[in-house]
């Protein structure tokens, strides 16, 4: 099984809310899928775990992160029929 360990992604404040993060994150997830990787891992920012929550994504633990303090370590598992 392919796992990739994601990049950044961020959205700007007065566009949180207003489901840029929800495109973003499936346009990531496509890709993932087209190249066969089952599993995205990634580092979410505090502030926005609820989202990765959200969008399935399940804690499976906490890293420090480049700015030197703990974030919670996210799984996403991309089965076929998810976030569709």
């Amino acid at each position: 099984m392919t796992v990739i360990a994601s990049a950044a992604l961020w959205v700007i404040p007065e566009w949180i809310g207003r489901g840029v993060g929800r495109l973003l994150l499936s346009d990531a997830i496509a890709v993932c899928r087209a190249r066969g990787i089952a599993q995205m891992e990634l580092e979410a920012d505090p502030n926005a775990l609820g989202f990765y929550l959200r969008m399935g994504g399940v804690v499976i633990g906490e890293r420090i992160s480049e700015w030197n303090r703990p974030v919670p370590l996210v799984r996403l598992d991309l089965p076929s029929d998810t976030l569709s």
